[in-house]
C-alpha cells in the first residue's frame, strides 16, 4: 500500500498497522490530494533496502546503464486508488542531492512546465513523451545510501498516460 500521513516522518520507520519497522513503507508525500488528478506531481517515498525491497529496484534501474533505455521504453507505473488505475509511462530519472523532485505546486503553467523540461535535461535515458501545462507526473523517490551524500536520492518520474475511472452505478429502487 502506498500510505498517506500527516508528515513526511512517520512512515519512513512504521508499518500500514503502526509496527516500528527499519524499512518503513511506501508513503505519498504529505500534501498529496487524495485524488491523483488533482496533483501535479505526486511524490511517492520509499527507502532503498539492501535486500532488494521496498524502492531498490530504483537504485538498480538507475544503475544499469547497458539495459536501462530498453526497460524505460517498456516501463508503466500503475497506482490503484480507492478513485481508480492511474497508468503512467517512463518519464525522467535522475539522482540528485537538491530537493527540487518534491516540489508539487508551480506559481504558472510556464513554470510547470519548465520544470518538466528540466527533469527530462536531468535524465540519462531519453524516451520522447509529450508533455504540457496539463500533464500529470509521479516521482518515485529513494535514497542513494551513500555516506558521504546524505542528501543523495534516486528519482523516476512517470507521466500520467491513462486513468481508468471506478465508478458506482447506484439504482435508486
Amino acid at each position: 500500500p502506498i500510505l498517506l500521513g500527516n508528515d513526511n516522518k512517520y512512515y519512513m520507520s512504521h508499518t500500514y498497522d503502526d509496527v516500528n519497522r527499519r524499512a518503513g513503507s511506501i508513503m505519498a508525500d504529505c500534501r498529496t490530494r487524495q485524488s491523483y488528478l488533482d496533483n501535479l506531481n505526486v511524490v511517492i517515498y520509499g527507502h532503498c533496502m539492501t535486500d532488494g525491497s521496498m524502492f531498490r529496484c530504483i537504485k538498480d534501474f538507475y544503475d544499469k546503464t547497458s539495459t536501462r533505455k530498453a526497460v524505460a521504453e517498456k516501463m508503466e507505473i500503475e497506482v490503484i486508488t480507492l478513485d481508480g488505475v492511474y497508468i503512467y509511462k517512463f518519464f525522467a530519472t535522475y539522482r540528485t542531492q537538491d530537493h527540487s523532485y518534491i516540489k508539487m505546486s508551480f506559481p504558472s503553467a510556464d513554470e510547470y512546465v519548465n520544470y518538466l523540461s528540466q527533469r527530462v535535461s536531468l535524465s540519462p535515458v531519453k524516451i520522447p513523451r509529450e508533455y504540457n501545462k496539463n500533464s500529470r507526473i509521479i516521482s518515485l523517490v529513494t535514497c542513494t545510501n551513500v555516506a558521504s551524500e546524505p542528501d543523495g536520492r534516486y528519482v523516476l518520474t512517470g507521466i500520467l498516460t491513462e486513468f481508468i475511472s471506478f465508478w458506482v452505478l447506484v439504482i435508486d429502487v
